[in-house]
């Protein structure tokens, strides 16, 4: 299992509130699949529904192939699509998470834009109190990844984090 970097948060909480950050980690299954993952995307929903759409439901809806939430549930935020090495290094950012239930699902594609890794957690969001007036949330979210079918079968070219993230050797699967 491979865990790349923290993606540091930050968040408004509430009009009259002070800024709230939190960390997302990646968990990977395995090196491998960090190498093979070219593009990263985390979207961000809102888990306090019940009915159709409780955040199981959304979870399980966003587990199908082609992923897609239960009918007229949308994220409340989301990263777009970054590189991989981004996240390694927690230059990406997403904004408006807020507090509350949410349910956390990322999605990484390869040099061909094939989805390979897939990943759903439920997270309750808390503001806690500061020393200061201000809320601050503080929360490090974990998201597990597992391979797709459509996982690459031959080994990526690259082989070190070095090589993907600071000399940008292109982790293509081996011919």
């Amino acid at each position: 299992m491979l865990i790349v970097g923290t993606l540091a948060t930050a968040l408004g909480v509430g009009a009259g509130c002070g800024d709230a950050s939190i960390g997302v980690r990646l968990v990977f299954p395995s090196e491998r699949a960090f190498f093979a993952s070219a593009l990263a995307r985390i979207d961000v929903y809102d888990g306090g529904g019940s009915g159709a759409a409780p955040p199981d439901a959304i979870c399980r809806s966003l587990s199908v192939n082609p992923p897609a939430p239960p009918a007229g549930v949308k994220p409340v935020a989301t990263s777009g699509l970054a590189d991989a090495c981004d996240f390694a290094d927690a230059s990406v950012r997403i904004d408006g998470v807020g507090v509350g239930r949410r349910v956390f699902f990322v999605e990484t594609v390869d040099h061909s834009s094939t989805t390979i890794v897939r990943g759903c957690t439920v997270v309750d969001l808390a503001a806690e109190p500061s020393a200061s007036a201000d809320d601050e949330l503080v929360a490090v979210v974990n998201v597990q990844l597992a391979t797709l079918p459509t996982f690459p079968t031959a080994p990526p070219s690259c082989t070190t984090l070095d090589e993907k993230c600071k000399e940008k050797v292109e982790c293509k699967p081996e011919s």
